[in-house]
């Protein structure tokens, strides 16, 4: 039995995960770290192996530098901080999990025992208290044994809640960018809007806003707005999205409350609404427009890896340099 290679590209990693379409499917994949195999960082990975046929399905081996200069390898349980890999339509699935409190706090952090990895989403549900969350799709960060950070997510004044449900889901739904939740809007020429997961919307992009009638802001219901720039890395800064809509007088951003939210519609959502490309006829060149991010484009157009991000995960770390390879059997 042979092997071919049958695909590859690079990307610059944005520190987020990174999903690949692999046309023709994949027996076997894998990336390398440019940026981190010339640094030779102590503990730090820098390749990347998955195996179509290994035990567990969706594992990964991976290559790590050492103090003493050695190279070493070991193993990446499945959907632990590897790949996921998808053949066709069809969302992951993981159990139900509960947990004990959210805490008001800005940033929330829910206690749980969990095996989750800085950058998953989760679904919040089966809320004791804190019900105006109930059901949310957030991103999880600063992931301990016992507990996790929703990052996206400013619960100061909420009433803490004191049991939950959480599930891991797909880093991804089946069409990008998808609809996404607010969790704040400032008041600014500017407008910054907060959202409860990291998405992959890119500047440019066009997004309509809904039902922000019910937190306040009835002045920017249904408006249409550009994304200008993407939140740096910071604390927030993943979740936040500047656009062009003047929100400076659109009235405050206000969460209803835990006892009155069950009469309310749902959230706050952001929706993909086009992309704004521009021509210059001297040059006869087409700018602001990204094919590799275009909106409405299927997370699924053929099998699809999906690379989980950090220090030792697969799409590396924001500014890392990462080439990747799909090869099948013959």
């Amino acid at each position: 039995m042979s092997i071919s290679l049958i695909q590859g590209d690079s990307f610059i990693s944005t520190g987020a995960g990174q999903y690949i379409p692999v046309s023709g499917g994949a027996d076997y994949f894998k990336t390398f770290n440019l940026t981190q195999s010339a640094l030779a960082a102590n503990g730090v990975g820098f390749e990347y192996e998955w195996y179509a046929d290994q035990t567990p399905l969706g594992g990964a081996v991976q290559w790590l530098y050492q103090a003493t200069g050695a190279v070493t390898t070991s193993a990446i349980p499945a959907n632990g901080n590897g790949f996921v890999y998808s053949a066709g339509p069809g969302l992951p699935l993981y159990p139900v999990q509960s947990g004990t409190v959210i805490s008001a706090a800005g940033p929330a952090v829910a206690l749980a025992s969990n095996s989750l990895s800085n950058g998953d989403r989760v679904r919040l549900t089966a809320m004791t208290g804190m019900v105006q969350i109930a059901g949310i799709v957030a991103s999880v960060s600063s992931v301990s044994g016992s507990s996790f950070t929703l990052a996206g997510l400013n619960s100061t004044g909420f009433t803490p809640s004191t049991t939950f449900n959480f599930q891991k889901i797909s880093p991804f739904e089946l069409v990008l960018p998808e609809y996404a939740i607010i969790t704040n809007i400032s008041n600014a020429l500017n407008g910054v809007i907060t959202l409860s997961s990291i998405t992959n919307y890119q500047p440019g992009m066009k997004i309509r806003l809904n039902n922000t009638t019910n937190y306040g802001m009835a002045a920017i219901e249904g408006a249409e707005a550009t994304i200008l720039a993407v939140g740096s890395f910071t604390t927030y800064g993943t979740y936040t999205l500047t656009t062009d809509l003047n929100t400076s007088g659109a009235g405050t951003w206000t969460w209803p409350s835990s006892a009155s939210s069950v009469s309310f519609p749902r959230f706050a959502t952001i929706a993909p609404d086009g992309q704004k490309a521009y021509y210059d006829v001297y040059t006869n060149t087409q700018y602001g427009y990204n094919f590799q991010q275009a909106p409405f484009q299927s997370a699924f157009p053929s099998p699809t890896m999906y690379l989980y991000p950090g220090a030792n995960g697969p799409a590396g770390q924001i500014g890392d340099v990462i080439e990747w390879q799909a090869f099948r059997y013959e």
